[in-house]
């Protein structure tokens, strides 16, 4: 019998029971709701990763625009901080900041186009006020300002969605939970290349570091704070 607590959690089918049986006995999985000071953190929404092939083979990859455009909307009529993350724009710094994680991904950056690398994608280009940060690494939190911007905010929640799921995002979702901000994910609004690390990615993060749920109900909860 699935816990109670796992009742609004995101598990897929390719969970086995040994796993939630697992996390039922660690206590994981319950809710941990929203903040009185909530924004949106915008990982890496960048016109190289967010092509067909980086958008995935997710069920939500196909919306994941389009969903996220929604939910900015939302966010800027409750006049909600907006945070984005791009990458360096030019080669040397791009290779310098990212160093070793390149060695697990060979020829990475052979004809890559810095432009695409780091520009935000048309449809969800920043607007006066939002805050966009280069980052090095795959987390916001690494090395940027972020942290002592949403402590000076009063910020304790932090809506993230991007690409990809099991990168950029998972990181963040994990930096904002070490810095005791409440993660919030839209599953619509996040997606990877790979469909199995997109869930998988998404139900680990479920159990044991944020919120995962649905577009409707974050843009439902933003509306809250109009």
């Amino acid at each position: 019998m699935v816990a109670e607590r796992f009742d609004d959690a995101y598990i897929p089918d390719i969970i086995p029971k040994d796993d939630l049986d697992y996390m039922d006995q660690g206590g994981y999985g319950a809710r941990m709701g929203w903040g009185e000071r909530p924004a949106v953190l915008v990982v890496d929404m960048l016109e190289i990763f967010a092509s067909s092939d980086h958008l995935g083979r997710s069920e939500s990859s196909g919306s994941t625009i389009s969903e996220t455009k929604r939910l900015l909307s939302a966010a800027r009529e409750a006049e909600l901080p907006v945070f984005y993350t791009r990458l360096a724009d030019d080669e040397t710094t791009l290779r310098n900041h990212r160093g070793i994680i390149d060695e697990k991904k060979d020829g990475a950056f052979d004809n890559v186009d810095i432009d695409a690398a780091s520009t935000i994608h048309p449809e969800l280009t920043p607007e006066d006020g939002d805050v966009v940060l280069e980052k090095p690494k795959l987390s916001a939190f690494f090395d940027t300002h972020l942290a002592n911007v949403l402590r000076l905010e009063g910020i304790d929640t932090l809506v993230i969605v991007g690409l990809s799921t099991s990168g950029g995002v998972r990181s963040s979702v994990v930096d904002a939970n070490c810095h005791n901000i409440r993660p919030i994910v839209p599953a619509e609004c996040v997606a990877d290349r790979s469909e199995i690390s997109h869930e998988v990615t998404l139900f680990n993060i479920d159990m044991k570091f944020g919120d995962v749920e649905s577009v409707s109900d974050t843009v439902n909860r933003i509306s809250e704070y109009q």
